[in-house]
């Protein structure tokens, strides 16, 4: 799998205050308006389809100088994350686009079809964050005590149910966590050259649905989000 560290040709925003701040659910939003005032968090909606029609428009209307995806995920086992730690998107991998058959997933790469050209350059699976912010994050993180690790995440559409379905998904991929919305923010993010990070709290493990602690993980990107805006 090729390895995208950053939107390197994407110039970085002027201001980490304005820089567009978006969160799939309600319940997701309601422990960050304890930190933020509620105005400065948006709601995209859950999964794919939500975000990336939410942040077109957004994009057409006001070009935001930076797009910031904030949210719950789960950890994957081997990660060294646990509830309420955080992880930082290095890149966001899209692990449904492709093709399943008896060998197993077989990515939209190995396939040989690209989900989107960009000045020359071909983008499958696999889409690229920004690394000023993806920094940015990752400092705030560990200033705050934290337990944060960086690093690849995965974008479902049935977040897994086993843990047997998580290896499945992660194998190969060496993610932390899995959510489902990430990947399309990251590639509408790249197709209109806005600046995006991603960061996530852990709810929960993946494939493991009980203990689900979405206010422990959502209290964790707060505290980070607080200090990324000081």
């Amino acid at each position: 799998m090729r390895k995208l560290n950053s939107q390197s040709a994407i110039r970085n925003p002027q201001s980490y205050n304005s820089v567009l701040i978006i969160t799939p659910t309600q319940k997701e939003k309601e422990p960050l308006t304890r930190v933020l005032p509620p105005d400065v968090i948006r709601i995209c909606g859950i999964g794919r389809v939500n975000t990336a029609s939410f942040l077109t428009e957004e994009i057409i209307r006001r070009r935001p100088e930076g797009v910031l995806l904030v949210g719950c995920g789960g950890a994957y086992h081997g990660s060294g994350l646990s509830i309420g730690d955080i992880a930082v998107a290095e890149s966001e991998f899209s692990a449904d686009e492709g093709v399943i058959d008896e060998t197993g997933f077989r990515s939209m790469e190995e396939v040989g079809i690209p989900v989107l050209k960009k000045q020359g350059v071909e983008y499958f699976n696999l889409f690229p964050v920004n690394a000023t912010l993806a920094d940015r994050l990752f400092e705030c993180a560990q200033a705050e005590d934290l337990t944060a690790e960086k690093g690849s995440l995965i974008t479902v559409s049935a977040t897994s149910g086993t843990k047997q379905r998580a290896d499945i998904i992660n194998k190969g991929i060496g993610a932390l966590c899995e959510n489902m919305e990430g990947a399309a923010a990251a590639h509408i993010c790249l197709k209109y050259d806005i600046p995006f990070a991603e960061l996530r709290g852990i709810s929960n493990m993946a494939g493991q649905r009980r203990p689900f602690d979405i206010i422990a993980a959502m209290t964790a990107v707060g505290k980070v989000l607080r200090k990324f805006r000081d």
